[in-house]
Parts: C-alpha cells; sequence; structure tokens
C-alpha cells in the first residue's frame, strides 16, 4: 500500500529537481544584442555620422556594426536606380532607402531588415558610382 506513495513522491521530487534546473540554466543564458556594447566599432572615423544617419522614410540606419559593408562588385546604379546583390540574386533598393547626403567614410553600406524571411533594404549609403 505504500508503494504508489513512494512513486508519487519520487515524481515529485524528480519534477521538483528538473523545475529548478531549468530556472537555473535560464538565468545562466545571456542576451546579447547587436550593438557595438563593447566599442570595438567606436573608433571608427565617422562612427557618430554613421549613428545619425536615416532614410528619406525616417528610418533611423542605426551603426556601422549594424550594417553590411558591399564592395564595388555588390552594388550597382540601374536605369536610375541602385540595386545590392545577396548571394547571387539582386534586390532593389527602394527610393525611402537611400541616403541621398554625402558619403562621408567613403564605404557603401546597406542596412537590411527580413519580412517574412525576405531581406528588405532599410538604408542604403552609396559610394561615388551612381
Amino acid at each position: 500500500m505504500n508503494e504508489p506513495a513512494r512513486s508519487s513522491k519520487g515524481y515529485l521530487a524528480l519534477a521538483t529537481v528538473s523545475v529548478l534546473a531549468l530556472i537555473a540554466l535560464l538565468f545562466s543564458i545571456r542576451i546579447s544584442p547587436a550593438r557595438d556594447d563593447d566599442g570595438k566599432y567606436g573608433t571608427l572615423p565617422g562612427h557618430d555620422w554613421v549613428k545619425s544617419l536615416h532614410s528619406p522614410a525616417g528610418a533611423w540606419c542605426c551603426d556601422i556594426s549594424d550594417g553590411r559593408a558591399l564592395v564595388d562588385a555588390d552594388w550597382r546604379s540601374k536605369d536610375g536606380h541602385y540595386q545590392v546583390r545577396l548571394r547571387e540574386d539582386w534586390l532593389d533598393v527602394p527610393e525611402s532607402a537611400v541616403i541621398t547626403e554625402p558619403n562621408r567614410i567613403g564605404q557603401v553600406i546597406v542596412w537590411l531588415t527580413y519580412q517574412d524571411g525576405l531581406p528588405v533594404v532599410n538604408c542604403f549609403l552609396p559610394g561615388a558610382m551612381g
């Protein structure tokens, strides 16, 4: 008769230990934001200027560390509009994402977001070509 009481106590002890282990695991996980918290990009020339950029649509472009630097082969001007290459596909840059002030750092940068798993250009800082 005592057998069911022992197994339910054992089950309760196991469940308690499992919950405590899960709580300890959750407290040990550190979530790192995609920012320049360690300052590794803060000393780059133009860093503060880039942080101040926003698209004509009003979207903040964020930071050098949030953008993707492009080489000349990965961006182009076609029919009066910019395009950027992601993997093997060319993605049109909406006019509302193009930063129109002169590029003070000389590096072409694109800032992307993803909607339904597809890349969308949030901001685009073109170079001298165009």
